[in-house]
């Protein structure tokens, strides 16, 4: 009897908390379909208002931590109890930062004094409603426990990069098409960015339904990386290869140059020196690199050797916004040894800065 009090007990408190958060929710939803209407229709009033509600919307993800807490106190939890209590306080945390930019959003509407063109209005619109569409699902999948809908929210935000590097780039070019100030170019694309990081908050809701309800950790990001040397017959093979063998389950490596006079072999003694260190380069040819704002999946990183300053990165096309590009110095190719070890630390660094210490 006393067992069954007990269960009742927590199942009361856990309900209090799950009203709480669709409320939030619901409220949270309704601030962002508010200043995305703002946006649209320069509405400065109803942006006014959307800032305002912030302060709302704090005070009860505030409550939601109090009664977490407080169940945690009360009840000592172990297991599925204790996870959920862990997974909602990341959550309030991921909702309250997506209100703070519907906030955000507000503030810089009203500041922003010419109307864009219909064109980037409509554009911006997708992504604030798709971010809307994904805070959504990943709030409904977190009520009902529904990891596999949860699983569905997983990299949405990357698979349209490509449409956000477009319309981030129009915006930009608003100051010379459009003679918009550069102020409210800088406005339109916080905005825009914005939107963005609500969509990349609400999937790091659907972590948490994962981690609520089945225990299980997302699996680690794999970084897709390509390594560019001019000719494509020195550092970037060496990079690709070294980065293969030492972090197989870190990334995905190619390698290719944007400079290369025909597709051949390696020079037998860089083909011999790797051997000694156990990487096999006796079938690696050169290859010209196609313009990465052509590939339907984008890379993390762009390592560029190249000791020329003056060598710039024009070679890749248009960058899409979730790549970074690095230039690394080359090193004396007169000492191999010298070069691989150089190589070798670079790569280290850079995986042990994307993946952890524990990068493999």
């Amino acid at each position: 009897m006393q067992h069954q009090h007990y269960a009742e007990r927590i199942e009361s408190d856990l309900k209090e908390i799950s009203g709480h958060i669709d409320r939030v929710s619901a409220e949270i939803l309704d601030q962002i379909a508010k200043v995305l209407h703002s946006f649209v229709h320069r509405d400065f009033e109803g942006a006014n208002e959307v800032v305002l509600g912030d302060r709302r919307i704090n005070r009860k993800i505030q409550i939601i931590d109090e009664l977490v807490h407080a169940f945690v106190v009360r009840h000592a939890p172990s297991g599925k109890h204790l996870r959920y209590a862990s997974a909602v306080l990341r959550l309030s945390v991921a909702l309250e930062r997506i209100g703070d930019y519907a906030g955000a959003v507000g503030r810089q509407i009203v500041r922003i004094e010419s109307a864009p063109p219909d064109r980037i209005v409509k554009q911006i619109e997708m992504i604030a409603q798709q971010a809307r569409y994904t805070l959504e699902k990943a709030t409904q999948a977190f009520q009902q426990g529904d990891v596999e809908s949860a699983r569905e929210t997983y990299w949405h935000s990357e698979r349209s990069d490509h449409a956000l590097g477009l319309v981030f780039n129009e915006v930009m070019e608003l100051g010379t098409t459009a003679g918009i100030s550069v102020v409210d170019v800088l406005g339109l694309s916080r905005v825009l960015m914005l939107f963005r990081r609500m969509e990349e908050q609400a999937e790091n809701l659907s972590e948490q339904t994962v981690f609520a309800f089945s225990g299980e950790q997302r699996k680690p990001r794999v970084f897709r990386i390509l390594f560019l040397d001019e000719k494509h017959n020195l550092e970037a093979h060496v990079a690709e290869k070294y980065a293969s063998k030492a972090f197989p389950e870190s990334g995905v490596y190619e390698s290719a140059g944007w400079n290369v006079e025909e597709d051949k072999y390696l020079e037998e003694d860089l083909v011999f020196f790797m051997d000694g260190k156990g990487l096999d380069l006796r079938h690696s040819r050169s290859k010209t690199l196609i313009p990465i704002s052509g590939l339907s999946n984008h890379f993390h990183v762009v390592v560029i050797f190249s000791g020329d300053e003056s060598v710039t990165d024009e070679f890749l096309g248009d960058v899409p916004f979730r790549t970074t590009v690095l230039h690394w110095n080359r090193s004396d190719v007169s000492d191999m040894e010298t070069l691989y070890q150089e190589v070798a630390g670079s790569v280290q660094k850079l995986l042990t800065i994307l993946a952890g210490t524990d990068a493999k």
